[in-house]
């Protein structure tokens, strides 16, 4: 199935939040995609490309020490807030709320919501801290803050934009940009895949309500899954059932194959393609309580973006240390 056909499909996914009167999770990447592709025809081209560098690493780091493959890696990130009202205008709390999250989440830690006793469940030795530094050299929180006069955002980038009504990127080779709005479409959030669109563009986007734990979120999307889900896809990961049929993978043995999403807080055994589905995979489309676990060979990938397409982010210092 070709990849432009799979945006299609995922598409009429995304855009199908609460068909059976449920809300159920969103996700806009296939619809950025789409977008992207539009402007540059080598799109799809360019994302096959990327993903096959970063399997050659992935393959790479099965050869390294375990010291090796446990060193820490930092990634500077910068929160832009954009808001038309107070409720939009996410606190402080809330945003330190978000980042703690996504620290636990990839690095496994005993005792968080991101815990698991799963045999396959990996820690992923990524780590993320808002900036110190801006791109200056100033000192920042890490934290920008936009007023804006529209009242939602899409999957186009316009949130990117401070001509559009957004704000614009910090240097993203240096920073990973979060965007957080309020968005339409039922949308929770969108990622640039790598290697797939502009410098000015790269990063994540996420609804103000779905991000962190406390303050204006709300359930079932209030545990700040959406944001570990999408710098999955900022790092190269598809979802679960890779985005097609039984017989199209998302690239990883130990993920068990799936025709579709699964959605809320299901429960073992969940049959699908003859295979109990990981629904607890950060890249599934379940409840933010249903999701626990990044695999060995998914962080193994995530990796090895970081050694490629990426790699320009661990030589920065935005830390002012």
């Amino acid at each position: 199935m070709s990849f432009r056909l799979l945006s299609v499909l995922m598409l009429v996914l995304s855009v199908s939040v609460f068909a059976d009167g449920e809300a159920k999770r969103s996700c806009g990447m296939d619809q950025h995609l789409q977008h992207l592709s539009t402007m540059d025809s080598t799109v799809y081209a360019r994302m096959e490309q990327s993903e096959k560098e970063a399997m050659r690493h992935q393959r790479f780091r099965s050869f390294m020490s375990l010291e090796q493959r446990q060193q820490v890696r930092t990634i500077p990130v910068v929160v832009h807030v954009v808001y038309r009202n107070e409720s939009q205008n996410i606190s402080q709390k809330q945003i330190d709320s978000q980042i703690r999250i996504i620290n636990e989440d990839f690095r496994k830690k005993q005792g968080s919501k991101g815990h698991n006793n799963n045999p396959l469940g990996a820690d992923t030795f990524i780590e993320f801290r808002l900036a110190t530094v801006d791109p200056n050299g100033n000192a920042t929180n890490g934290i920008t803050r936009t007023r804006t006069n529209r009242s939602s955002f899409g999957a186009d980038d316009a949130i990117k934009s401070s001509s559009r009504g957004g704000q614009d990127a910090w240097d993203s080779t240096r920073y990973l940009n979060l965007w957080v709005g309020n968005l339409s479409g039922g949308l929770l959030g969108y990622a640039q895949f790598p290697d797939t669109g502009s410098a000015s563009t790269d990063g994540v986007v996420c609804l103000y309500s779905a991000f962190g734990d406390t303050g204006s979120v709300r359930a079932p999307f209030d545990l700040g899954r959406t944001t570990t889900h999408e710098i999955g896809h900022w790092l190269g990961l598809r979802h679960i059932w890779g985005d097609g049929s039984c017989s199209v993978d998302d690239g990883f043995s130990d993920t068990p194959r799936s025709d579709s999403p699964n959605f809320g807080k299901p429960s073992h055994p969940l049959l699908k393609c003859n295979n109990d589905n990981m629904f607890e995979n950060y890249m599934d489309y379940t409840d933010d309580g249903a999701m626990n676990i990044f695999t060995m060979q998914q962080s193994d990938r995530m990796n090895g973006v970081l050694d490629t397409s990426r790699s320009d982010l661990l030589g920065w210092n935005a830390f002012g240390n």
